[in-house]
């Protein structure tokens, strides 16, 4: 499906650092939105956990405290990749358990979701030029799940 960044907010919400909704952005994996996960610790970001995941020595543990490109910059250095194999489905639960955590402990996050229904989507904007990110369908359908949930728990408890 083809997005346009105009109509970020208005037709879909983009999950980007520089998308144009506040939910967009703090559902961003290089959003500074701490995390404390329940097997691996505390982390900045999302995206500093995605690397701290991917890494396999001590230098990784730096990544526990960055967030937005250099979380990711950190992390290419540490790692030398982005995405993990096709279909780590360990990698992913671990993402996914990391995103719920996110979405309890940030502040507001889950209203924002119960209050949100426009469809979620991830691309990049590169000199005025929308840049699909083909890898990233599985965590589209990650928040699109969450959210879902976060709702239904608020309709089940007066939320």
């Amino acid at each position: 499906m083809k997005f346009s960044r105009n109509d970020d907010g208005l037709s879909h919400i983009n999950i980007y650092s520089k998308g144009m909704t506040e939910l967009g952005r703090l559902l961003s994996n290089f959003a500074n939105t701490p995390v404390n996960t329940p097997q691996d610790g505390k982390f900045t970001s999302i995206e500093g956990y995605w690397y701290w995941l991917l890494g396999k020595n001590d230098n990784r543990e730096v990544l526990r405290t960055l967030h937005g490109f250099e979380a990711k910059q950190r992390g290419r250095d540490i790692v030398g990749e982005d995405w993990p194999s096709v279909n780590d489905e360990f990698f992913k639960f671990k993402v996914y358990q990391a995103l719920i955590c996110k979405t309890i402990q940030t502040k507001g996050l889950e209203q924002k979701l119960i209050e949100s229904s426009l469809p979620f989507t991830h691309y990049y904007v590169y000199n005025g030029k929308v840049v699909n990110v083909d890898d990233g369908g599985w965590l589209v359908e990650a928040w699109e799940q969450i959210r879902k949930d976060v709702k239904a728990r608020a309709k089940l408890f007066g939320g």
